[in-house]
C-alpha cells in the first residue's frame, strides 16, 4: 500500500510535468498557438516547467493565438527566470532595454542579463557588456571601471563559447 501511494505521490507528477512540457513545446513548434497557450499555461503555472513559462510569455508578448499583453509577458518572463531559466531573464532584460509594457530601464535590464548570463547563456553576457557601454552608463560610473566591467562580461561570455562576445573582446584588446 505504501509503495502504491509513493508512486501516486511521485510517480505521477513528474510524469504530468513531462507531457505538459512535451506538448508546450510541440505546440509553439508546430505554431499552433491557441492550443499552446492553455497547455503552456498549465504547464507553467501547475508543474513550474520554466521552458514553459517562458512559451506562455512569448506569447503573451507576441500576441500569438491569444490577446498581447506585455503584463502577462512580463509575469511569465518573471516566473521562469525566478525558476533558473536563462531565456526567461534575458527576455526580461529584452523588455527593459526596448521598453515593451515597462518603463526603459538599464539598471534593471543589466541585473536580468547578468543573471541570465551567470546562468550560462553567452547571448546575454554579450548584451551585458553592450548595456555597461551604453552611453548612460559612461555618464554615471568611472570609464576605466566600466570597460573592465565590459571586459569581464565579454570574458564569461566568450568562455561560454558566444562567438560574438569572442569577437568582441578581441577588439576591445586590439
Amino acid at each position: 500500500m505504501k509503495l502504491i501511494f509513493f508512486l501516486l505521490v511521485m510517480v505521477f507528477p513528474i510524469s504530468t510535468y513531462a507531457e505538459g512540457l512535451l506538448d508546450c513545446n510541440k505546440y509553439m513548434a508546430e505554431k499552433k498557438y491557441t492550443e499552446a497557450y492553455s497547455v503552456c499555461k498549465q504547464s507553467c503555472y501547475d508543474n513550474y516547467a520554466s521552458s514553459s513559462c517562458v512559451s506562455l510569455g512569448e506569447l503573451y508578448a507576441n500576441g500569438d493565438g491569444i490577446k498581447q499583453s506585455y503584463e502577462n509577458a512580463r509575469k511569465s518572463f518573471e516566473k521562469a527566470c525566478l525558476f533558473g531559466d536563462f531565456n526567461g531573464c534575458q527576455f526580461l532584460s529584452y523588455m527593459y532595454i526596448r521598453g515593451d509594457g515597462v518603463n526603459k530601464n538599464e539598471n534593471l535590464a543589466s541585473i536580468y542579463s547578468d543573471h541570465a548570463c551567470s546562468l550560462g547563456k553567452g547571448e546575454a553576457c554579450y548584451e551585458l557588456a553592450s548595456i555597461y557601454a551604453s552611453s548612460e552608463y559612461h555618464k554615471k560610473y568611472d570609464k576605466e571601471l566600466m570597460l573592465l566591467f565590459i571586459k569581464k562580461a565579454l570574458q564569461r561570455g566568450c568562455d561560454l563559447k558566444h562567438q560574438k562576445s569572442c569577437d568582441t573582446l578581441k577588439k576591445v584588446y586590439q
